[in-house]
């Protein structure tokens, strides 16, 4: 049996892939506007918000990342999805289902 994450350790996840996938959508201009809106969602403590939009918007525009990247985003959509919060649960979900649309790097 695999050991759940802890909020602080999802905190830290969150900002460690943000800090990764925020450029990526820097450096392109389709998705440039949003680099901001995860980062500071990210900073002001608004890590689902964060996610959910980063996720959406790689997703929407097909932008390709690598194997880690995604299996860091599926960890942290488990965690989501554990939440004894429906919106939380239903956000991960809807999250998840996001990330199977992202094309692999």
């Amino acid at each position: 049996m695999t050991r759940g994450m802890s909020d602080r350790e999802y905190m830290d996840l969150t900002d460690a892939v943000v800090a990764r996938l925020a450029p990526v959508l820097a450096a392109n201009p389709a998705t440039a506007p949003y680099a901001q809106i995860v980062r500071l969602s990210a900073k002001a403590g608004e890590w689902q918000e964060a996610l959910s939009t980063l996720v959406n918007v790689l997703a929407n525009e097909s932008v390709a990342i690598g194997e880690a990247d995604r299996a860091d985003l599926r960890r942290l959509f488990a965690f989501e999805e554990a939440s004894a919060s429906a919106e939380v649960s239903d956000r991960g979900s809807r999250s998840f289902n996001a990330l199977s649309r992202i094309p692999a790097a």
